[in-house]
């Protein structure tokens, strides 16, 4: 992990990656892995770990292969464990963890396919773009 820049992913990116490994978000969680300091926080990981585990996803991969994926992610992270509430003008009150996070750990970067949080870009200091957008396509 690089010490100099730092990186949220939301969790909807982070399922696409763990899901499909040749796309665009894949390579944007590959992009942060290697260039940036990944954070999550209590809230980002309960959301990412609740939705790893929906049937919906079965037809894609499996349970198993899933919840490794997520473990394999978190092992890589930082986890701030205080996150202050702000406010954030975010339209989705589902949303307003990647925002708090991102703002608390000083992130360069919050990487969202979320209509909700791009619109909001730049928020704070923090930039908020697509993955292809972060990965320069």
């Amino acid at each position: 992990m690089a010490e100099g820049k730092h990186l949220v992913i939301d969790t909807s990116t982070l399922i696409s990656a763990f899901f499909f490994p040749q796309s665009v978000p894949a390579q944007a969680l590959r992009k942060g892995l290697r260039e940036y300091v990944l954070w999550v926080s209590v809230e980002t990981q309960q959301e990412l770990l609740e939705v790893a585990q929906r049937d919906k996803f079965d037809r894609y991969v499996p349970l198993q292969t899933r919840m490794e994926r997520v473990t394999d992610f978190l092992a890589k992270t930082r986890l701030c464990a205080d996150v202050p509430f702000i406010e954030t003008g975010c339209r989705d009150p589902k949303d307003i963890k990647f925002l708090t996070l991102a703002v608390a750990v000083g992130a360069d970067i919050l990487v969202s396919s979320d209509s909700d949080l791009l619109d909001l870009n730049p928020f704070q200091s923090v930039r908020v773009m697509k993955p292809a957008e972060f990965c320069g396509h």
